[in-house]
């Protein structure tokens, strides 16, 4: 459902932080760490990123 990196990246973000400090955190440009969140979001059908997290939580897909 999730890559590996889109799981990684929506788990920081769950974590509260931004796609910045997710960048610094995972060696990618803040571009990159959108990118993967509006993939993780599309992939999980979420309306936006906090939902995409309750989807992720709810169904084991991240670990915050």
């Amino acid at each position: 459902m999730l890559t590996p990196r889109q799981s990684d990246v929506l788990g920081l973000l769950a974590r509260g932080l931004t796609n910045e400090r997710v960048a610094v955190l995972l060696g990618m440009s803040p571009v990159t760490a959108r990118k993967h969140s509006e993939a993780a979001r599309r992939s999980l059908g979420a309306r936006n990123t906090a939902h995409a997290v309750a989807i992720g939580l709810r169904e084991g897909l991240i670990q915050p």
